[in-house]
């Protein structure tokens, strides 16, 4: 009896250990099954409103681990409001979320909906929904609310701008450069103001400088803010860029021209004259402090894209943690002492080239020690088409202690589906051209060897006797070409160079050539003849009943072999057409040559070698990185004699 039920028991337990991986490993994200966006009427136009979002979310194993809500105007706004949320009920399988946030006065007055919610479980497995997604499963007007106010749309004006001094050396220590300007604001009230001061040339350095307000208020102030251009900076002109939000995220972005145009020349800028600079960046990759910020989570969507006809907005999503200083982003003050830019990152396309995309992340969710990033670029109209890859992702705190990350890293350090690459198609399905070149017959000619043989000898005879080694390395290559020439003879072995092209906006793509042979066919050859036989099998029942049906006077009988004559002659026309329609010579594929990915846009060759003589074809097939198809399949055909 405990015999028995110890095989019951270890039976069991195997079972669980073949079916547990596929639930450990489930990659499903966690699923919403009721959501409440509160209240629906809102007015800001006196005082800020509270906007609170409850929701239940499921999990089937690794538990949920974030959700968040982004709420956007649906018109004419750059503002938005992020609602991170708290398990309030249940456990981490089961449970309600809530979260509160307030839509400030002056918010955009109209329907505000959901643009993103986003739900992830502890192992990085995510949905992002919006509001079509939401109200689909819950409702006409579950994922929006209306605000009656009158609203804020404008960001905040600059009318004073000074940078000072406007001339630096860095060449021995470092150079404090302070911002001093004056803004004003119609209703909201200034928000967040910094300033990014660039090389004009040759450098990827930046400094940022966040400006304090010193004097007035909200909606009239001066702001103030100082930084270090640290030692070994590039010398020359520093621009500026500067960026104004208010505090419901109305924003203005002015260049330098924008800054010289309103402030003079020379008001945007300052010049380090400095005679030695550093400008080599830090290796991608490098380790960096290790007490720099951690990367936990990362996603880039969409994973395609098509930028022939229009621009494309990219999504960005990482979880960062710190375990002192906190997080650099856009927006937070660092230590006087770090003069580089915040988080950012950097994608370039695998073809090569100066294009690249840079943008900085900015936090939604959490805090500086541990919070959810953001970034929504923009990938430019006509940008190179194919595979796009994260060049680097650039991890700071507050300190400056920094890391850098590759795509590669990236992947090992967070293994399953991080998407660090995007595919641009340009326009779908438009892929890569094929083209062939025309091509004469080749002859088998064991005569020709003895030609061949003394062509060896006598450039053989030539390499050996000459000094000079260009005329050595000449004599050599002909002596290989003619042994070569003569073995083929002497072995019957022809080769045919077949050209063929492909062209694409990519530098390469997948290339493949097919090589087909015409031969006879033995069961086409039966076939054919067994049509045949058959047809005239019901020839001659046909005639026979053709002639009684002529000679015949009794109606019966005429009726009848009529009939019959009718039936053979569908028969025999049917075998007829089965005879005619049946080609004993085919084409039967010999050979595949696979480039895989290969360099393209230029004419080039396959050398086909064969003994065998006959009428031959070949076909060209392509694609590109985009996972287009080529276009036309180019087909080429040459004589083996």
């Amino acid at each position: 009896m405990f015999s028995r039920y110890a095989k019951i028991i270890i039976t069991g337990f195997v079972l669980a250990l073949f079916l547990l991986p596929s639930y450990v490993y489930a990659e499903a994200p966690p699923q919403v099954t009721a959501f409440s966006l509160t209240p629906k009427v809102v007015n800001t136009t006196s005082e800020s409103q509270e906007i609170t979002v409850t929701l239940n979310l499921k999990d089937d194993f690794a538990g949920v681990g974030n959700a968040f809500v982004a709420l956007r105007p649906e018109v004419g706004s750059t503002q938005s409001l992020f609602i991170g949320t708290i398990r309030v009920a249940g456990d981490a399988l089961n449970g309600t979320y809530k979260g509160s946030a307030k839509l400030p006065i002056g918010s955009q007055k109209g329907i505000w909906s959901v643009s993103n919610l986003y739900l992830s479980d502890k192992i990085a497995n995510y949905k992002d929904l919006n509001k079509s997604d939401l109200e689909s499963l819950f409702g006409s007007g579950s994922a929006s609310f209306t605000n009656e106010a009158d609203d804020d749309t404008s960001a905040p004006q600059i009318t004073s701008f000074n940078l000072s001094p406007k001339t630096v050396n860095t060449e021995s220590e470092s150079q404090e450069v302070t911002l001093t300007m004056t803004l004003k604001d119609d209703f909201a009230g200034v928000g967040q103001v910094w300033i990014h001061l660039r090389p004009e040339a040759g450098s990827t350095q930046i400094v940022a400088i966040s400006g304090e307000r010193v004097a007035g208020d909200a909606l009239n102030g001066t702001y103030k803010g100082t930084t270090k251009l640290p030692v070994g900076s590039q010398k020359g002109i520093w621009s500026a860029r500067l960026y104004l939000y208010d505090t419901i995220y109305n924003y203005k972005y002015l260049s330098k021209s924008g800054l010289e145009s309103r402030f003079g020349q020379g008001s945007a800028s300052i010049t380090n004259t400095a005679t030695f600079d550093d400008t080599t960046p830090p290796e991608f990759g490098e380790p960096g402090d290790p007490s720099a910020p951690h990367l936990t989570h990362f996603t880039l969507t969409p994973r395609v894209v098509s930028t022939r006809n229009s621009d494309q907005r990219l999504n960005l999503m990482v979880h960062l943690t710190d375990d002192k200083e906190g997080v650099y982003a856009i927006g937070d003050l660092c230590s006087p002492t770090y003069a580089g830019p915040p988080t950012m990152m950097r994608l370039r396309p695998d073809a090569g080239g100066n294009e690249k995309i840079d943008f900085f992340l900015e936090r939604i969710s959490g805090d500086d020690l541990k919070g959810v990033y953001r970034a929504r670029p923009i990938m430019p109209k006509g940008s190179t088409e194919g595979v796009w890859r994260v060049e680097y992702l650039y991890q700071v705190d507050k300190k400056g202690n920094h890391r850098y990350l590759s795509a590669d890293k990236i992947d090992a350090l967070l293994p399953g589906r991080q998407y660090t690459t995007i595919i641009n198609r340009g326009q779908e399905g438009v892929g890569p051209k094929t083209y062939v070149k025309g091509y004469s017959a080749k002859t088998i000619s064991k005569q020709k060897g003895s030609r061949y043989l003394k062509l060896y000898r006598h450039y053989r005879g030539k390499y050996t006797k000459t000094r000079n080694r260009t005329l050595r390395n000449r004599y050599k290559k002909a002596a290989n070409k003619y042994l070569k020439a003569y073995r083929d003879a002497n072995k019957k072995v022809v080769t045919a160079s077949l050209s063929w092209k492909v062209k694409d906006h990519a530098n390469k793509a997948y290339v493949k050539l097919k090589i087909q042979k015409r031969v006879k066919s033995k069961l086409r050859v039966k076939k054919k003849a067994r049509y045949l036989k058959t047809y005239r099998k019901y020839r001659g029942k046909y005639i026979i009943y053709k002639k009684k049906y002529r000679k015949t006077r009794n109606r019966t009988l005429r009726k009848r072999y009529q009939r019959a004559a009718v039936k053979y002659k569908k028969a025999m026309n049917k075998y007829l057409r089965a005879y005619r329609g049946t080609k004993t010579v085919v084409f039967k594929l010999v050979k595949t040559a696979n480039y895989r990915w290969t360099g393209i846009n230029k004419w080039r060759s396959y050398n086909f070698r064969t003994r065998s003589r006959g009428t031959y074809r070949y076909y060209v097939y392509a694609k590109n990185k985009a996972g287009n198809n080529q276009q036309n399949i180019a087909k080429g055909s040459f004589r083996i004699k």
